[in-house]
């Protein structure tokens, strides 16, 4: 969201001078809550408790959780009470008496954020059956600064499993634009968790229920004269009975895509003289204030013929405008490095970046945004979200929801989408972490929201072919071929690794027994072909009063675990990119061997042509084969897709996890 921070904090100095001269005795804090409940009314049945019926194997579950904000009129300021009470079921959950509580410092207010009324406290039962309660003392509750503000750190003493810890503090914070969003989930269950909010006429909240759960309530009242001036409030109250708790699992955006939560962003400030500042703004508004903004359009309006004179012309020369964009692209991904920081805006500037061969996301793609259309070509800077930054709101521009930028490029009826931050992208291939649905292009004149797309999948084939010695040694070679972003995380791995050796040496966790005696990596450098990884092998079988010998032929990219553990899962399976896994599977056997199992075949097709896994093997002339493949045809599955997914990798892992018994005569 675009807020002007000095205006605002002026609005609120001059609502609150009109207050203080109206009615300077009055006070407009609220009583406490109705909905709240007594600190410290602890039951011995909440202390006898050892189980969550609803969630057996929870650690610990949230008895009940309250919170109120309101306003204060005396500084326009917002507390939020909240109270907790958590009964601990299980010593892996006594970590969850640590708390720390972070304070914001808003440099431009001159103010920032602080804590009143902390108290907590620990409840167990004695041994003669008395609830014995251990007070947290003001002296163990740690400060530490940083630059942006402080962390109020505790640890609730004396807490047991099979004990219960309650919580009580009031949160108090100068900054009204964004009231802090109440989390209904968390990573343990909840009885029952409420949350009341009181707001004044003068301010209007976008307010939004994020997640996958209903309400149990939902209602709305009006506060008669809850400020000075007979000035009105909105009451509203929330809650929600029986959370579960949120589980985190592979193929998964942010967390904060899916828990069940209400945001709340400031929309319009109602001045007393009728006047009505508009805080959320259309897109073209915040998309017009962007390309004035020295740090983003201006940047672009300044770097206009950012590349080198001789080479524009030399690439202006080619007729062909995708080649054209080729050699942008390949001069500015091999000239520039990455600082590592994302972001939307530039740092240094795009033409200090160029000249240093360094700086951030933005520094790095608004340069090549300028270098295209230095050329002739329609390109254009698309603002986007992070998969780990969560999901952009796409009703109003909430701009603090984007954190990085691309490239947009326009060919006939073509769209690429290009970054210059990593050299091991090929043209057209985007960071994995990009691929999070949808990014706003802010164009010369217009924007528009841009779906992202990426052409790659991530195929994976794998080859292996084995047959035995003499010796009853089983040799062969396994040839990996990686593209798409298989090839990609691939490089990146290799390159993480100091020498080859140390490489080579990490293969060996990969392939059980077998030792490498050869190793081969084509196209490593050559990031538009794929990757081919060609290594032969030994595998120890038959020796000397050994007859019967296991095998699991699956010595690369076999599938161990099923990512897919709940029973059930409200978000969505995001894999980023389709997925294409081939492995084939030949080992030749002499006379004196023989198979005495084969995997057996498998065919799962997951609903609405969304994929498949195929597993044919047979026994012929001395010669196994086993080809398995999985495909998906999407990247994203909704929450009613789930249960075929984890069946149909249930599955894998099970076929794939069978050994071959080799009997020899």
């Amino acid at each position: 969201m675009l807020i002007d921070a000095h205006i605002c904090y002026l609005t609120l100095h001059v609502m609150k001078s009109l207050f203080l001269l109206a009615i300077a005795s009055w006070l407009a804090a609220p009583c406490l809550a109705e909905g709240d409940f007594p600190f410290g009314a602890i039951t011995l049945e909440e202390l006898q408790m050892t189980t969550y019926d609803k969630d057996p194997d929870a650690a610990a579950v949230v008895l009940n959780e309250f919170g109120y904000a309101y306003f204060v009129y005396e500084d326009m300021s917002i507390v939020q009470e909240y109270h907790v009470r958590i009964k601990i079921l299980k010593k892996e959950a006594l970590s969850l008496a640590d708390f720390a509580i972070p304070l914001y410092r808003y440099t431009t207010m001159h103010q920032m954020d602080y804590i009143t009324d902390l108290k907590a406290s620990s409840f167990v039962l004695s041994p003669d059956g008395n609830i014995v309660e251990t007070k947290l003392s003001t002296k163990d509750v740690m400060t530490e600064k940083y630059e942006t503000g402080e962390m109020k750190k505790f640890a609730i003493p004396n807490v047991v499993e099979g004990g219960v810890i309650e919580l009580f503090y009031k949160f108090h914070t100068p900054y009204i634009f964004n009231f802090r969003e109440w989390n209904f989930q968390r990573e343990i269950p909840k009885v029952h968790s409420e949350y009341w909010t009181s707001i004044p006429a003068y301010y209007q909240y976008n307010i939004s229920l994020v997640g996958f759960l209903e309400l149990s309530r939902n209602e709305s009242e009006i506060e008669k004269d809850c400020f000075p001036l007979g000035v009105e409030c909105v009451r509203h109250k929330f809650a929600m009975d029986h959370v579960p708790a949120f589980i985190e699992e592979d193929y998964m955006t942010a967390r904060k895509n899916f828990l069940s939560a209400i945001h709340f962003e400031l929309s319009e400030v109602h001045h007393r003289n009728g006047y009505i500042d508009k805080v959320t703004k259309e897109w073209e508004d915040v998309a017009g204030e962007l390309r004035q903004d020295s740090r983003f359009g201006g940047q672009l309006k300044r770097a206009g013929n950012i590349l080198d004179a001789t080479l524009a012309e030399s690439i202006r020369a080619e007729k062909d405008e995708l080649k054209r964009a080729r050699r942008v692209y390949e001069h500015l991904v091999s000239h520039y490095h990455w600082n590592g920081e994302l972001n939307k805006y530039c740092d240094v500037g795009i033409r200090k970046a160029y000249q240093g061969g360094i700086g951030n996301a933005a520094d790095l793609n608004l340069s090549l945004v300028a270098a295209l259309r230095s050329v002739g070509l329609d390109a254009d800077p698309l603002i986007l979200s992070t998969r780990d930054n969560g999901y952009v709101t796409e009703v109003f521009p909430v701009l603090s929801d984007f954190n990085y930028v691309i490239a947009r490029l326009v060919i006939g009826d073509q769209v690429h989408l290009l970054d210059v931050t990593d050299p091991l992208l090929p043209f057209g291939m985007l960071p994995f972490y990009c691929l999070n649905l949808k990014g706003r292009v802010i164009g010369n004149k217009e924007s528009s929201w841009q779906e992202i797309k990426t052409p790659w999948t991530a195929l994976q084939n794998n080859h292996i072919e084995l047959s035995f010695a003499p010796d009853g040694t089983l040799t062969g070679t396994i040839r990996n071929t990686y593209n798409g972003y298989e090839a990609l995380s691939k490089r990146r791995h290799i390159a993480s690794f100091i020498t080859p050796d140390k490489y080579r040496e990490s293969l060996k966790k990969d392939i059980g027994e077998a030792t490498i005696t050869s190793l081969e990596i084509r196209n490593l450098d050559d990031v538009e072909k794929p990757l081919i990884e060609e290594m032969a092998v030994e595998i120890p079988a038959f020796s000397e009063g050994v007859s019967r010998f296991l095998l699991n032929p699956f010595l690369v990219n076999r599938t161990t675990r099923n990512p897919f553990l709940s029973p059930e899962r409200l978000y969505p399976v995001d894999f980023g990119a389709t997925i294409d896994e081939r492995i084939t599977i030949v080992v030749s056997i002499p006379d004196d061997v023989r198979l005495e199992n084969l995997p057996e075949e498998t065919g799962l097709a997951l609903p609405a042509n969304g994929g498949l896994y195929v597993l044919r093997a047979q026994n012929d002339d001395q010669r196994v084969s086993i080809f398995s493949r999985l495909t998906t045809s999407r990247p994203l599955y909704n929450h009613e897709e789930y249960f075929y997914l984890r069946e149909l990798f249930a599955r894998i892992v099970q076929v794939q996890n069978t050994d071959l018994i080799f009997a020899k005569d």
